[in-house]
């Protein structure tokens, strides 16, 4: 549907560029956010909690 559409929209992407543990270089694109696999977590915990005082405050609290 949406190449269908031929509609553009910005996306943030970045690309990494890493050497593999044999030497060889590797690259790889991600999107919207890089993550040190605390993101899931994080997500978990902020889901199990109330959000009444607002999705950021949430989040930042489900961080420490």
């Amino acid at each position: 549907d949406v190449i269908a559409s031929n509609r553009a929209r910005e996306i943030d992407l970045a690309l990494v560029e890493f050497s593999h543990e044999d030497g060889t270089p590797g690259r790889r694109w991600y999107a919207n956010i890089a993550d040190a696999g605390l993101g899931a977590a994080v997500c978990k915990r902020v889901n199990h909690v109330s959000k009444s005082a607002g999705g950021l405050l949430s989040y930042l609290s489900g961080t420490l």
